[in-house]
């Protein structure tokens, strides 16, 4: 089934409005209590925010917010990037790998003689000195 710009941006929009979000973001204990920012705000505003900037810093995803309509400083935001936002982040791309497998088929004909199409990420980032205990890394300074 061949899909066209519409029913893509309708299948994205349907995943961004689903009520489980919040429910999401209450089971990672991203959301606790009532805020201003909820589950579904921050994570359009992340999303959105990245794929508008992706050099987009605290002031860019606060404008995030306020673009849709949930005010808050640089710094509020800042305080919500936890353990938390990071569990809530990892459960949301689950689902939406979960919804948007086989509903948005990539239309490139040559891809059909493939069974499977992996993909390798091999960034390299550079931590802190105080983080070595907890990630020794793989190069030559790490722990055998």
């Amino acid at each position: 089934m061949q899909l066209d710009l519409h029913d893509v941006g309708k299948i994205i929009q349907e995943f961004f409005r689903k009520p489980t979000i919040e429910k999401t973001a209450r089971l990672s204990k991203f959301v606790q209590r009532y805020s201003r920012l909820g589950g579904q705000t921050f994570l359009q505003a992340s999303v959105f925010g990245f794929i508008e900037d992706p050099q987009a810093n605290l002031d860019d995803l606060a404008q995030a917010c306020g673009d849709l309509g949930v005010e808050i400083s640089p710094q509020g935001f800042d305080q919500r990037l936890n353990n938390q936002a990071v569990e809530f982040l990892k459960a949301m791309l689950s689902e939406a790998i979960a919804t948007f497998k086989n509903k948005i088929a990539l239309p490139l004909p040559i891809l059909h003689q493939f069974t499977a199409i992996n993909l390798v990420d091999s960034t390299v980032l550079s931590l802190p000195d105080n983080m070595v205990v907890e990630y020794p890394g793989c190069g030559g300074d790490g722990p055998e």
